[in-house]
């Protein structure tokens, strides 16, 4: 079946015998033993979807399996594939001793049995040969293979051989069927009949393939035969055998695109390996034989093998940040009042990558602004769909028509209607990037004042600032603020301490604010509701085994009690590590304030004894100042030794590490739990699985000092109470001035070269980044608008020599000339303008009457050298560059590479995440070179949903799922989305149709590429 929500995991287990194989363990073949096998194929695992049917070269299974589901049974299984398994004549070992491969042939759902008997098994009927070791045996055989001839068949073979080694044999049926062999020639001469091409997959048999030993000569032959075929099939018995399979195929450079399967030939319960329900891949594809042709192309993203898929995984435990589904539909008891159709859609959303694809004007951005609206988008202006222009266009706003709910994994849900306002304070849980303020943002670079694209850029940043070095704070400037604390106090020294508290005070004003309030209660809603969705998530309780049992249980227990030990140190390690951080910035900060106090002593003395002289007073007589700086080293070096010490215990690569050792000890535990009997490992799973489920909840109630938790929530808005205290504290506060800004602002500086550093350290350590897109990360200390600012103090009327655009650009070319991170060019500029203001003042039309007569009303010339000296005109800011190029000076199209690379890769947050058109301004090389593998990469952590007209986006990024998106104007403006996988057949069409230009002008384009000759010139 085609699966409207695109490519999900599934098991697909492509190896499962019937009880009426050949060689079968379930019991006799009857009704009774039937019953019990479809019993256990209805008990299977709810991810086991797909099973094909594999009964050697017999579908008398597949058929009554595929009977049994006609008839209403089988209800969990969403795809049945006949599998047909012959003996290949390509023989290894010695001559007593010879291999056979096994060759699997999966056949399409669309062949019917009766197709696959008389096109496929038929046609191979006088094509097999005995087994050359029967030779000399003088056995002979031309019978075609029915169960009966090749039982009488077996008999002849068993017969052939003396009396005592008969023992030694199986049924005649299973000794008639292993004395048998095909040659691949006939077998791919069959295939490709017109009834079967291109409906038919091959796989080769791991096991009996590697296990045969070929000499030098033949060698050549056994890795074509594994290259030839499809995929490579093994039934393990662990994934760490799986994985040494695969592992030793990639070194003996084969065809590693390997599957495990059951080969079940026993019941569920059955000790044996082979058994029902004994698979490890998922496979992520529609459960259709397309699909699993679609797996050929890209084998690596479309296969697992393992317990689960790390998406789903991510999925179960972050279902508050995944979109199940969205509906759109119009207003219940209003639908009068507009005539037009427009929405009626039910959309269930997959988990990966959505491609919303479209002709222009065909209702996809609708879709984002909708999505965006549902997730409290901060960029509502910007909608191009839901705007005043279009859809809200007054008189008749149809917004207000029509309503939507969406749907999160976690079974919360809401609704709104098209008109709705987002409020500022609610919590953002959809990031959208609408085309129109993608394009703002990319053109708002060069500004004074800090950008949209600014912001955006400190909250990826900030997301790369390990939680210690957060310091409890929430976001970079709250940080940058915190760590240049004591700077701040210095500069504010040489201006007035004024400014800071001031600062701090709106700081504190703005908590005070009922968005504020709003926003924490807000967020504190969204995290009660995440706890109760993570409360209702409870595993369910599995009893305690036997007394056998509960030994079993008991050594584990005290093997898992050594690891929660081990983690219940780590994390109070991790608790003293960030205690000793915060220590240790705080003794940084004790520093800062002695070096600030004492140079606010050493002016103090300097000023009164500027006063005493002649007076006879000796100020170091009556006021001593010592300071000892050897308790706070001697503190700082006790502090970094236990910081080095817990660095150690806590490095994931150290061999002596708690890492380490919980490894170690894992790595024994999964040994003994492989030894467990089946209720044992079912009651330890359990046991795990509430292990992880109570760290959860945990984890999301949290404490005071974690950021963004239950508890820590409900502290902060507990704290809001005091704030009318704090803010009179600092109002008792406001001070003086203070010397050495330029200094001090390069200590800023300092400071955001080291915020700015663990980004740059990922970018480097992530090739996939690094080599794509060459970011760079730096600080400079700039000029922000030194000349407009000046001109706010004169009196253009009575300094002329300023006035019109050629006292601008005067001010403009001597601002150029200077280079503002250097401190002597930043202190030479001062003094120029100082000296052209005075020259002007003595020479010109002001002759006499001093510089204050330049000034406009309410300006002073003291507030005039608090501007100019002060430096408030220099502020450090961060530099980034693409390759050479500064920000201001790349494209818009290149600026939105960049902003996009940030969102996807460098971006740590996992809500959903909104694209409108990303490939806008680009070039399909960049968007092969740079996006593609971005998206692929950021897909495996968050949900995507890009909103694309660009095939590359779509289909070379391998979508997960494609909704196509159609507005028929003529049919009353009705909107409808088509949605699923790229491997379904009406999707593969309006992709094609959509993004390609039709089949026909895709096949054109193709042709004219003469891709051979190309090629050619390249070699």
């Amino acid at each position: 079946m085609n699966h409207p929500r695109g490519s999900l995991w599934r098991i697909w287990d492509l190896h499962v015998h019937t009880p009426d194989s050949i060689i079968q363990k379930y019991g006799p073949r009857n009704d009774e033993t039937w019953d019990k096998f479809l019993k256990d194929l209805e008990a299977l695992p709810p991810s086991v979807r797909v099973l094909g049917i594999n009964d050697y070269i017999f579908l008398d299974g597949f058929r009554r399996v595929l009977a049994e589901k006609k008839r209403g049974r089988l209800a969990n299984i969403e795809l049945i594939l006949p599998v047909i398994e012959l003996r290949l004549d390509k023989f290894g070992g010695t001559d007593t001793n010879l291999n056979r491969v096994n060759f699997h042939v999966i056949f399409s759902e669309e062949l019917s049995a009766d197709t696959i008997q008389e096109q496929f098994i038929n046609a191979l009927s006088s094509h097999y040969m005995l087994s050359p070791k029967y030779d000399g045996a003088l056995v002979q055989w031309g019978g075609l293979p029915t169960k009966n001839s090749l039982e009488d068949l077996g008999k002849k073979i068993i017969e052939s051989v003396p009396q005592k080694e008969r023992s030694q044999f199986g049924t005649p049926l299973i000794e008639g069927f292993n004395g048998l062999s095909i040659s691949l020639e006939n077998v791919c001469r069959v295939l490709d009949g017109p009834y079967l091409k291109g409906k038919h997959l091959t796989a080769v048999g791991k096991t009996e393939w590697w296990n045969i030993k070929w000499n030098d000569k033949s060698i050549a032959e056994k890795k074509n035969i594994i290259n030839f075929a499809d995929f490579v099939f093994i039934a393990s018995d662990s994934v760490k055998n799986y994985q040494r399979a695969k592992e030793s195929l990639k070194l003996a450079g084969v065809n590693d695109r390997l599957l495990d399967c059951s080969d079940a030939h026993s019941l569920a319960l059955s000790q044996e390996k082979d058994r029902l329900g004994n698979c490890f891949t998922w496979v992520k594809a529609d459960p259709t034989f397309q699909g699993l042709k679609q797996v050929l192309i890209e084998t690596d993203e479309r296969i697992f093998v393992g317990d689960v898929p790390p998406q789903l995984s991510m999925v179960d435990k972050n279902k508050t940040k995944y979109i199940k589904s969205l509906s759109v539909k119009k207003v219940s008891g209003i639908s009068k009042a507009t005539g037009e159709i427009w929405f009626n859609s039910d959309i269930s959303m997959n988990h990966g990558l959505v491609a919303i694809i479209g002709n222009k004007g065909s209702g996809k951005s609708a879709l984002g602004d909708i999505l965006g609206l549902l997730g409290n988008s901060r960029q509502q202006e910007a909608f191009s769909f839901l705007s005043s222009a279009k859809f809200k266009k007054l008189p008749e706003n149809k917004s207000k028509y029509f309503e939507a709910k969406l749907e999160w994994e976690s079974g919360e849900s809401v609704t709104r209607k098209l008109d709705y306002t987002i409020d500022a304070s609610e919590v953002e849980r959809i990031k959208y990037v609408p085309q129109n303020y993608f394009e703002d943002i990319c053109n708002q670079l060069g500004s004074i004042e800090e950008t949209a694209f600014d912001k955006e850029l400190k909250k990826v940043i900030f997301s790369h600032v390990s939680e210690p070095d957060k310091l409890g704070k929430t976001n970079l400037d709250e940080l940058i603020f915190y760590k240049s604390g004591e700077i701040k106090e210095a500069i504010n020294s040489a201006r007035q301490k004024l400014e800071k508290v001031n600062r701090e005070i709106a700081n504190l004003e703005k908590q005070l604010t009922k968005e504020f309030r709003e926003s924490l209660e807000n967020q504190l809603h969204a995290k009660r509701s995440e706890l109760k969705a993570a409360n209702a998530s409870k595993p369910a309780v599995i009893k305690k085994p036997s007394k056998k049992g509960d030994q079993q249980s008991d050594s584990l227990k005290a093997q898992e009690k050594k690891i929660q030990d081990l983690q219940q140190q780590i994390l109070e390690n991790n608790d003293k590590f960030s205690l000793l951080t915060a220590q240790l910035n705080k003794i940084k900060k004790i520093e800062g304030k002695i070096v600030n106090f004492q140079a606010t002593a050493d002016e103090f003395f300097e000023e009164v004894e500027e006063l005493a002289k002649g007076i006879e007073l000796n100020i170091h007589e009556m006021i001593t100042i010592r300071f000892n700086s050897q308790p706070l080293l001697d503190k700082t070096e006790k502090l970094n030794d236990e910081k080095k010490h817990l660095e150690k215990l806590l490095d994931k690569k150290d061999k002596s590490s708690l890492y380490a050792q919980i490894e170690k000890l894992k790595i024994e535990l999964e040994s003994k739990k492989e030894k467990l009997d089946k209720p044992s490992k079912n009651y330890q799973k359990y046991q795990d699985e509430m292990s992880k489920w109570e760290n959860s909840i945990k984890d999301i109630e949290g404490s005071d000092k974690k950021p963004g938790t239950v508890v820590y929530l409900e502290r902060a808005i507990e704290k809001l109470r005091k704030i009318p205290g704090q803010i009179k504290e600092l109002e008792e506060k406001r001070l003086g001035y203070s010397r050495k800004i330029y200094r001090l602002t390069q200590k800023q500086k300092n400071i955001l070269q080291e915020l700015y550093a663990p980004v740059q350290t990922f970018i480097s350590e992530h090739p996939d980044i690094g080599e794509k897109i060459e970011l760079n990360f730096g600080a400079s200390i700039m000029n922000l608008g030194f000349s407009d600012s000046l001109l706010e103090w004169i009196n253009m009327a009575k300094a002329r020599f300023l006035s019109g655009s050629e006292g601008k650009s005067l001010l403009d070319d001597l601002v150029t000339s200077y280079d503002f991170d250097n401190e002597d060019s930043a202190l030479s500029f001062v003094e120029k303008v100082n000296n052209l203001l005075h020259s002007h003042q003595e020479h010109g039309n002001n002759e006499g009457r001093g510089m204050a007569e330049m000034l406009k009303n309410k300006k002073t010339v003291e507030s005039l050298y608090d501007f100019l000296y002060s430096f408030e005109y220099l502020d450090a800011r961060y530099v980034l560059k693409l390759g050479e190029k500064e920000l201001q000076q790349l494209s818009p199209g290149e600026r939105g590479a960049l902003l996009i690379v940030f969102y996807l890769l460098i971006d740590l947050e996992t809500v959903p995440l909104v694209i409108d058109q990303p490939e806008h301004n680009l070039d399909n090389e960049t968007l092969t070179r740079l996006l593609v593998p971005a998206i692929k990469k950021a897909k495996a952590r968050r949900q995507i949903i890009i909103i694309t007209h660009n095939p590359i986006l779509a289909v070379v990024c391998n979508a997960d799922q494609v909704i196509a998106a159609s507005l028929d104007i003529k049919d009353n403006y009705k909107l409808e989305y088509l949605t699923g996988a790229i491997e379904n057949i009406s999707i593969n069409n309006r992709i094609v149709d959509v993004l390609e230009g039709t089949m026909l002008s895709f096949d054109n384009r193709q042709r004219k590429y003469v891709r051979e000759y190309i090629e050619s010139l390249k070699s």
